[in-house]
Formats: structure tokens, sequence, C-alpha cells
């Protein structure tokens, strides 16, 4: 089957908005910045897979071409970070970039997508603060009943980080997250990578072979 064009790449179509509320902030909170921006970055994934799933399921993905098998290094916007992404993969449009994002990326056909995040030291009194704020804001992503795994610890390069799995149902597609915080030398990252959960068995390992190559620059 040959390869269709997404929505971006048509400029005859509009991109759609499927975007549920923005999650209620929790209760007194240190740092209600921090849960502002980052709901507002998850309800823009969450509105991105949706669409991506609705946009893509008119066929199977293309075949594996070699090029997929090719990496490139990828720098954030901000600079301060960059990972080994296979060339295949495109940054998603502005409207699903949450607005302290600091990269956008999926391999649409495959539904494989990623994003960073990035936060100063000096918001947070120490890593485990850092990671009890992302888990309250997992705690509240905008799908039905939202499930978060245990914490598994792994080593993104040098750096300590853990990784939670995410997952629920959103607008009747289940879909799962996976959230690896980092604590970098200079600052803490989040690297979000997420897919539909029907393709899980391909999508998990591929995307946490990208998140492996996260590093500070």
């Amino acid at each position: 089957m040959s390869e269709q064009p997404w929505a971006a790449e048509q400029p005859d179509r509009a991109l759609p908005s499927i975007f549920p509320p923005i999650p209620p902030a929790p209760p007194k909170r240190r740092w209600p910045w921090v849960w502002a921006v980052l709901g507002v970055v998850l309800v823009v994934l969450a509105g991105a897979v949706v669409w991506l799933a609705i946009d893509t399921s008119s066929g199977e993905p293309p075949v594996q071409r070699a090029e997929e098998t090719r990496v490139t290094q990828v720098k954030t916007i901000d600079g301060h970070s960059a990972l080994d992404l296979p060339v295949d993969w495109r940054e998603l449009p502005e409207d699903y970039r949450g607005e302290n994002a600091v990269l956008t990326y999926g391999q649409v056909f495959q539904e494989r997508y990623l994003m960073v995040l990035t936060d100063e030291k000096a918001d947070f009194s120490d890593f485990a603060d850092y990671e009890d704020t992302a888990i309250l804001l997992m705690a509240e992503m905008p799908f039905d009943t939202p499930k978060v795994g245990q914490p598994t610890p792994v080593r993104i390069g040098t750096r300590e980080a853990v990784r939670y799995e995410v997952s629920g149902v959103f607008e009747g597609e289940p879909c799962v997250f996976w959230f690896t915080l980092v604590n970098g030398e200079r600052r803490y990252h989040q690297v979000i990578t997420w897919t539909l959960e029907s393709r899980r068995g391909s999508a998990a390992p591929a995307l946490e072979k990208v998140a492996a190559t996260f590093r500070e620059i």
C-alpha cells in the first residue's frame, strides 16, 4: 500500500481540535504554574493521539523502509538536550505542541510519538519533589480511569531516571504513555512517549530505544 500524506502535509485540510477539558489543579501545590503548563501539554498529547489514530486508520503502516533503520541527532529547541531519532520521524504540527515542550516528534503511520519537557532545578527542592509533581499530573490525565503504574528505575546515559507507565481510554481509544523523568546534570527533563494500546507490542521497544538516547548537551 502506498504511503498517504498526513494532515499536516495536505494544504486543503485543516487540523482538527479534539481536546478534552483541562484537568483541575491539585490542592495547595507550591508551583501552580507547573501544573497549569503541563496540564495543557497533556491535553494536547491526548488530542494528538485520538486524531492521529483516526487520521492513519485508513490503511496499515507502510512496510519498513531502509531509512527507518538510520538515525539522526535532533536537538531540542532550547538547545539544552538532544535525541537520536529514525530519519523518518517528523516534527508534529504546531497545534500539537505543548507551550513548554522543547521537542515534539512522531512516526505517524506507526503511531509512535515523543515529547520532551525541560524544567529548571531551582523550581523544585530536589528530584523526588519533581517526581511527586509529575505523579500528581499523571493521575489527572484526561482519560477514563487513568492507571499509573509503579516506578521503574532506569539509567538514561549516565543520569538517574525513573519511568512510569500510564494507560487509559480517551474518546473510546485505549492509549498508553511512558513518562521517563531524568535527573539531568543541569536541569530536570520529562521524555514522554506514547502510542495506541493496539500498537504497544511493536511500539514499546522502539520508543524505549529512542528515549534511551536522550542526553544533555
